[in-house]
């Protein structure tokens, strides 16, 4: 937080302190404590750009108002919510091409074991999916970068006969008794 506060006072000299006063009281820190430093980082170059063109060029703002300006870098990630990135990957295996919708779907669909699609519990197999893809969506938002995946990766289900040949008597019988 004193690192925010130099920030401002450089920005704004004696308007921030004599509002704020010369440190956080602790309503800043509680505004802000789930913020990554990356973020209230990217939150301080934002609001250099807002300055520029008006907004806050006069008055600094107040916690929620800063809080609001950080959060857009989480939002230029786009990432995706986990259950439509678990679902993309869980369908992905039937298909010859797969064009990813967010590079940190392709790169978490590479890092998964190999038989991952074979899991037929669905709460085990997204229970193993949530907890990678949070660890990884939390390391983007402190900043790092997403290693590249160079390979065109697909996930193929390894063809069960036995299921397959199950499912197919049950349609003939189905198909049977409704003639």
């Amino acid at each position: 937080m004193a690192w925010l506060w130099i920030q401002m006072s450089q920005i704004y000299g004696p308007i921030f302190i004599n509002r704020f006063g010369a440190n956080d009281n602790g309503i800043w820190f509680e505004a802000l404590k789930d913020l990554t430093p990356k973020a209230l980082e990217s939150g301080m170059e934002r609001l250099g750009k807002l300055t520029n063109n008006g907004k806050f060029a006069d008055f600094p703002p107040n916690c929620f108002q800063f809080r609001a300006v950080c959060l857009g870098f989480y939002e230029d990630l786009k990432l995706p919510k986990a259950g439509d990135a678990y679902r993309e990957i869980k369908n992905r295996n039937y298909l010859r091409d797969c064009l990813w919708s967010h590079p940190v779907i392709k790169f978490i669909a590479s890092k998964l074991p190999q038989n991952f699609l074979e899991i037929r519990d669905e709460k085990t197999a997204y229970a193993l999916f949530e907890r990678v893809y949070e660890e990884v969506c939390d390391l983007l938002k402190q900043g790092h970068e997403l290693p590249e995946v160079k390979e065109n990766l697909m996930l193929m289900k390894e063809p069960n006969r036995k299921l397959a040949q199950s499912y197919l008597a049950q349609m003939k019988q189905i198909l049977r008794a409704a003639k």
